[in-house]
Parts: C-alpha cells; structure tokens; sequence
C-alpha cells in the first residue's frame, strides 16, 4: 500500500475511456502506477461524493478499527503502519474510525444523502453501513461529518446489510 510503484492499497484515477488524467498527483513520478490518486489505503468498500466536491471512502480495517476518510489527492492513509487514529503519525488521520470491538464490525458503504424524503436535518450528511449491524441489531449508522457525531437506527427489520443507495430523482 505504501510502494507506490504497485497498484494495491490505493484509491486510483482514470477516465472513462482508460486515459490517466495528467493532474494526477504521481502521474509524473518515476516508477509510480500514474493513475494513482491516494494510497495506504487497505481496503475501501465504497466512494461517495459529497455536493462541496468531497470525495469520501468507507475503509474496511484489518483487526481493530474501520474508518470513514475525507480523500485527498496524494493522501497517505497510513496503511499498513496505521489503522484507525493515528497521532505520530504523518498519514491522514479518518474523520471517522471506530473499533471492531471483538464482533466482526465490517463497514460497508457510504453515501452522501441529497434526497428529500428523510426532510432537512439530513440533506448533505454522509451515511455508512456496518455489518457489525448483525450483532448489535443495528442495520444502518447515520453519520453526520461533524464535530458531533451520532449513530442512529433507521431499519429495524433488516436481516442483512442494507445497500445505500439513492435512485436516480435523489431520494
């Protein structure tokens, strides 16, 4: 994840039609895969855009932490030196981590909500599943990217992961 000279453990950036953008951040650097756009990353499970051009990536975790991470072009997520919150160290740290806990927490997917359906207070907020769902009975987290950060039910019934999703009129 850290050589940057194989494609593994990075978030990469290319487009549609196979071209490798020339503002990449290592597009330019000897050796380097050009179409990488982050690295340590260990193993993202969804990409979501926020409506301000952030780009956010749910990361699964290997033992001990999963997180939410803001991208940034030529960011260093740390891994494997790091998981979760890291405070001596020089990679970007995750808006949002949390711990597994001993019960097999896996996150799933992030999305940024602009519907209108759930009203106001969660138009513009990031919502990430877990698996860890499973086993605390919990099926969705809503997150909100703030200082403040709250965990809140919104499937009770669910009997597995729930895909996030938005249909294509934004609800």
């Amino acid at each position: 994840a850290q050589d940057l000279r194989r494609p593994n453990g990075k978030i990469h950036r290319i487009h549609d039609d196979g071209r490798i953008p020339t503002d990449n951040p290592f597009a330019a650097t000897p050796g380097a895969f050009p179409s990488i756009w982050t690295y340590g990353n260990r193993n993202p499970q969804g990409l979501a855009w926020a409506p301000d051009g952030t780009l956010y990536a749910s990361e699964f975790g290997q033992n001990t932490w999963d997180e939410l991470n803001a991208i940034e072009a030529g960011g260093n997520y740390g891994w494997p030196n790091a998981e979760g919150d890291c405070a001596g160290c020089s990679s970007v740290n995750p808006i949002y981590a949390y711990a597994h806990n001993g019960n097999g927490a896996a996150i799933t997917s992030v999305l940024v909500y602009t519907g209108g359906v759930l009203g106001p207070e969660y138009q513009d907020k990031v919502f990430i599943a877990d698996e860890e769902a499973l086993f605390t009975g919990d099926r969705m987290a809503y997150l909100h990217v703030a200082p403040i950060l709250t965990r809140l039910t919104l499937a009770d019934e669910a009997e597995a992961p729930m895909p996030l999703q938005l249909t294509l009129n934004g609800q």
